[in-house]
């Protein structure tokens, strides 16, 4: 039999994201090679990282509801909240998508329809990101251990 694994301690969110950190959530392959190529030495977690990350196809939400939510780093009031309002906007960027594809159709201006769509999709990054770094901020440190056999528990 071989030597167990000594448990795994998360006592604080990392102060930076990196390919290993990535790969220990499970992120998927295509995710972590796009944050690998546009952070090739971690990222700390800030708005300016947040919105480069979303503006390059990054899934964010991904991080914040495997980590953050997962191991307790915010109430589920926080959690309901970012989560409700994430998907208003969502909501908001996709009718607001549809009203520009279906306008500029009538005029068959494609660049005029991809730059708009552009505009809608950048404007909905910014707030997702100013909303991520807030979630972060309010994150709060708990122990937090992985054993092989229970999986993690609250130390």
């Amino acid at each position: 039999m071989g030597k167990k694994k000594e448990p795994r301690k998360l006592k604080t969110l990392p102060k930076r994201i990196t390919v290993e950190f990535l790969k220990e959530l499970g992120a998927c392959h295509s995710e972590i090679t796009g944050f690998e190529q546009l952070f090739p030495r971690g990222a700390v977690v800030n708005y300016a990282n947040i919105l480069k990350a979303l503006r390059a196809n990054l899934t964010v939400y991904f991080i914040l509801e495997e980590y953050v939510k997962f191991f307790g780093f915010v109430t589920d009031k926080q959690w309901a909240s970012y989560d409700r309002t994430i998907h208003r906007f969502d909501n908001e960027k996709d009718n607001l998508v549809q009203m520009a594809y279906t306008r500029c159709e009538k005029h068959k201006d494609i660049r005029k329809r991809t730059e708009e769509v552009e505009k809608i999709i950048d404007r909905w990054r910014v707030k997702e990101a100013k909303l991520s770094a807030r979630l972060w901020r309010l994150a709060k440190p708990k122990v937090w251990v992985f054993d092989e056999e229970d999986g993690y528990e609250e130390e």
